[in-house]
């Protein structure tokens, strides 16, 4: 799952305005889930 979950769920992830605000990807939030 773990090797899947980049490619499938960066597509998925939506930020909300805190996140957009400290310049947090959806990697380091993806990252964040394992």
């Amino acid at each position: 799952v773990q090797a899947v979950a980049f490619g499938i769920l960066r597509h998925r992830v939506i930020k909300n305005y805190k996140a957009e605000a400290e310049g947090i990807s959806e990697e380091e939030i993806i990252k964040s889930l394992f």
